[in-house]
């Protein structure tokens, strides 16, 4: 044990202070009274500031990408909705044109032959087929009312209502196409339907009204259509001038040796009413249009 007199441990409060990392700023905390007093610094007290802020300004931005990504989420929903609808609509309205324009009425059995699913639906009389029509119209007007579907079938209304003779009605449902969007792609048709529409009430001169309309200047589109329509009405009427002049008007712009619409309809008003409109004129057509014409021999 060595005799060597032990130094005496300083008392506590003689103890060293530690270095920190900034004297300065502990001295300048020191002078202010900051240890003293337990509180933060100037450095400190911005940091806990700017940090209370971010932590604030965090819950905002979550809150606005909730809202952002509900907002989104309910767009895309209503656009999926939306397509879902037109869809549905569309089919609605594909459905009821295959029964007006190609829908057969008869035995099942012999009309759909072999074939499971034939090109064409069938109706077991003419009162189903119609049925089938209305259901499929009456369905769109729930669905969809103020659809693009829903306009266009106001074509398919006119056509329904026209086979069942209530003119009228007809009249109406072709003319709502034709106020609702006048340019409309097949707003011809529904011309047509209203001078048909007219024609079955009985005003004639109506009916002629909206055809001049329909036939517009030469080189219009469904002018030939027009031509024939007139001329039929005004022979009908017993206007045989004027159906006469309209007639002469279809021959010189749609010459009977050509291929055209209504060469074959109106080729007997011609023959009634003006045969010398074809004298020395070879009428047979270097273009044959047939419908359902046999597939050409191997």
């Amino acid at each position: 044990m060595s005799d060597e007199p032990q130094k005496p441990e300083p008392a506590p409060e003689m103890r060293m202070e530690l270095p920190t990392w900034n004297r300065s700023r502990t001295k300048r905390r020191s002078d202010a009274g900051g240890d003293a007093a337990g509180g933060d610094d100037a450095f400190q007290a911005g940091v806990r500031t700017v940090g209370r802020a971010a932590k604030s300004r965090s819950r905002l931005v979550v809150v606005g990408i909730l809202l952002a990504a509900i907002g989104v989420g309910g767009v895309v929903l209503w656009r999926v909705q939306r397509a879902n609808t037109t869809a549905a609509a569309t089919r609605l309205v594909a459905d009821a044109a295959a029964y007006e324009a190609r829908g057969r009425v008869g035995d099942p059995m012999q009309l759909a032959g072999p074939t499971a699913s034939p090109p064409f639906p069938i109706a077991a009389d003419e009162a189903a087929r119609s049925a089938a029509i209305t259901k499929d119209l009456t369905d769109l007007d729930a669905l969809a009312p103020r659809s693009e579907a829903a306009l266009s079938a106001n074509l398919l209304r006119g056509a329904e209502q026209l086979r069942a003779g209530a003119f009228a009605d007809a009249e109406a449902a072709y003319r709502k196409l034709l106020s609702d969007e006048p340019d409309h792609p097949f707003a011809f048709l529904a011309r047509e339907g209203v001078a048909l529409a007219r024609e079955g009430q009985g005003d004639v001169d109506g009916a002629l009204a909206e055809l001049k309309i329909l036939a517009g200047d030469k080189g219009a589109f469904y002018r030939e259509t027009a031509l024939y329509h007139q001329a039929r009405l005004l022979a009908q009427a017993g206007r045989k001038d004027e159906a006469i002049a309209v007639l002469k008007t279809y021959v010189e712009e749609f010459p009977m040796q050509e291929a055209s619409i209504m060469r074959e309809q109106i080729r007997p008003l011609i023959d009634d009413l003006a045969p010398t409109l074809l004298a020395g004129v070879d009428t047979k057509p270097a273009i044959e249009i047939t419908d359902n014409a046999a597939p050409p021999a191997e």
